[in-house]
Formats: C-alpha cells, structure tokens, sequence
C-alpha cells in the first residue's frame, strides 16, 4: 500500500463547487440544507481516520427528510465526476495525487477512478468529500465493493491516514516447479499492533494481491530467465545471487513492500533457485 498526502481541499468548500450549477431551484435548496451536515460528516471522518477507527462511524440513514440518498450519490455522479461538470477539477487533483499514477490500494495497476472508502450507498453525506475519496484503479475500486468494517480488524488500509511503508511486513517464497512461481504472504510486524497487523492482512485479502503478485512475478520471472541462465553459464551460482541482491536492493530502496522486493529477496535466498531452479518452465 502507498501513502499519499491527505487532501487539502475544504470539505463544504467542494460540496458548494459541486451543487453550484444545480438549475432546479427546489433541488438546490435542498442540497444546500445539508452543507453543514457534509461539513459535521466530513469532521467525524477526520478525526475517525486519525484514531483508526472508521467502523465506529454511523450510517447515514437520517438525511431522507431533507434529501434523499440518489440526490447525494448524484452529486458525486453528475456534479464531480462527469467530465465538465462544477466539482470536475476537484475529482482530477485526486486521481492525479497518487504518485507515479499508480493505485495506492494495490500498488500496481494505473489510477484510473476515485474509490469511496466508505460506500456512497451508504455514507451520503460523504460522495464528494476529499477525505472517503481515494484514487484507485478499476479493479481495487470494484473489489472492495459497498462493503462497511464493524471492527478494527476489518479495516482495509486508508492511504490518507496509514503509513504501514517504513517495515517490511510483504514476504515472497519460492515455489519449485516446474513451473517455478513465486507466492506472496503478509507477516506479522512484533513492533505494531494486532490490529494494525490484522488490517494489513485484511488489505492483502480484500484486494486480491496475493494472485496479482504471483501473476506480475511469473511474467518478470519470464524476463529475466535467460539472462540468468547467462549468468550461471558463464559463472556460478553466487553470481546469480549477486544479481538477484542487486535488484532487491534498488527495489527496497524505493517501495519496501513492493511485490518485486519480496520477490527479488525470495529469490536470492534461495539456493535451489540460484543454482538453476529458475530454469523449470
């Protein structure tokens, strides 16, 4: 998971950019009653995400005497992340907020949407607040689906508010073949706390990453084959542990708990594999 700097952007500020457009004046009176609701909901978020406990937000299931929850979903839908619309640049500063355009939640594929991390089915108040708005890609965003945590533990990983990045807590083993594969798993850190271990694992369950990773390793395995078997022909075994050390190195010096660091790292410290186990298809 990526850390990414928590949005700046004024809660009420951006639900007033985003209803300012609104021609029906019925409909906009009743949007613009619920501005100091958007305002309390976004400050509990806040705090809940600096205490680590989201699961002890409320549903959102007093708004309907003032307006209903598809008049809120579509102010996200139609008044942020249409393409024109008043909240638009809003909603293209925080896709573009993740840093290299890679998904925060899997550290993988490309941003290509907002992901809520609470459902706007069921946290209205909270559509178009920066703070429950995450860039994502595709996949993570549907993954996750409108699924609510009742406890610590069920937490996924918020990029706002977690820094689980100065640890190591992603491991890679080495699966003997043929074919070789690598397999991925998450460990516990002794310093951190059973819940924060337990949310991580909950992330790496979640989102899958344990088959994306498995699957992005066999293509880079695919990569460096013969270049390895180069190695060993020309030289030894040792050589190809030097080579494989070098690589964790680079990757560990810039993501920690990327799938290639594990990877590289399993790989070198396996002896079967730097001897020529590498080569089983």
């Amino acid at each position: 998971m990526r850390v990414i700097v928590k949005p700046e952007e004024d809660p009420k500020d951006v639900f007033l950019t985003c209803i300012s457009h609104v021609a029906n004046k019925s409909l906009k009176d009743k949007l613009s009653s619920v501005v100091d609701n958007v305002n309390k909901a976004a400050e509990e978020f806040n705090r809940n995400g600096m205490d680590k406990s989201f699961y002890r937000l409320n549903e959102h299931d007093n708004i309907a005497e003032k307006v209903t929850e598809n008049e809120m979903v579509l102010v996200y839908t139609n008044r942020m992340a249409k393409k024109g619309a008043p909240g638009r640049s809003v909603y293209d500063k925080l896709k573009a907020s993740a840093p290299q355009g890679i998904c925060p939640l899997c550290g993988q594929r490309t941003v290509s949407t907002l992901d809520h991390y609470l459902p706007k089915a069921r946290f209205p108040l909270l559509v178009v607040v920066p703070f429950n708005l995450v860039p994502a890609c595709y996949d993570c965003n549907k993954l996750k689906r409108s699924t609510v945590p009742t406890t610590t533990e069920e937490q996924t990983l918020h990029p706002y508010y977690d820094d689980v990045t100065s640890v190591q807590w992603l491991f890679a083993e080495v699966v003997k073949g043929p074919p070789v594969s690598i397999s991925f798993f998450v460990k516990d850190v002794d310093d951190w706390s059973d819940a924060m271990n337990a949310r991580i694992k909950q992330h790496f369950n979640i989102y899958g990453l344990g088959s994306l990773y498995t699957s992005q390793a066999g293509a880079e395995l695919a990569n460096i084959r013969c270049q390895l078997k180069n190695i060993l022909v020309k030289s030894n075994s040792e050589d190809v542990r030097d080579q494989l050390l070098d690589a964790f190195k680079t990757r560990n010096n810039n993501h920690r708990n990327s799938w290639g660091t594990a990877m590289y790292k399993a790989m070198a410290d396996n002896e079967w594999f730097c001897n020529g186990g590498f080569k089983a298809k």
